[in-house]
């Protein structure tokens, strides 16, 4: 890995995406070390790309333009932090984009009522959410739904809500 580059800006757009979801990367050149602009690489510098692990870039190799370049990060099947790169002039910069995760929340039976983050709900709800950030799962216990009485308590890796007998 080189040495960074003072006043190069680095990012992606966005900076969430779901499993299979795209983000632009842009490596801007054209700021000096202090950030001022009016700076700029010469046209033609070789930039290379690298998606990472949870992740591929297309293009993985360009020049710039005008002091910017830009490739477009495509997530893989996981969630996860995926770090893509840019290289210039072996100076190695690395952005963060969370890949989410997909959580439903439901109840079995159906129509029970629990709550998640603070908010109520009584049918299956979808969550897309970035790896390892904390949420709430509750409920109140019993609930009745056509006269059966049920009580509930949390199994699973997520405090998911199932009949207790």
């Amino acid at each position: 890995m080189g040495p960074s580059i003072p006043g190069w800006c680095w990012a992606s757009a966005p900076p969430r995406v779901l499993p299979g979801g795209t983000s632009t990367l842009t490596a801007n050149l054209t700021h000096n070390s202090s950030g001022g602009s009016g700076f700029s690489v010469p046209n033609g510098v070789s930039v290379a790309f690298a998606g990472g692990s949870l992740g591929t870039v297309n293009p993985t190799n360009t020049t710039l333009t005008s002091g910017t370049a830009s490739s477009t990060f495509t997530a893989g099947s996981s969630a996860g932090n995926a770090t893509p790169t840019a290289i210039v002039d072996n100076a190695r910069v690395s952005a963060t984009i969370f890949i989410l995760d997909t959580v439903v929340v439901n109840t079995s039976p159906t129509g029970l009522s629990f709550s998640v983050d603070g908010t109520n709900y009584t049918t299956a709800q979808t969550f897309n959410w970035m790896v390892g950030s904390p949420h709430s799962i509750a409920t109140s216990s019993p609930q009745n739904v056509s006269g059966d009485r049920n009580k509930y308590s949390p199994v699973g890796r997520m405090p998911a809500l199932s009949p207790m007998q």
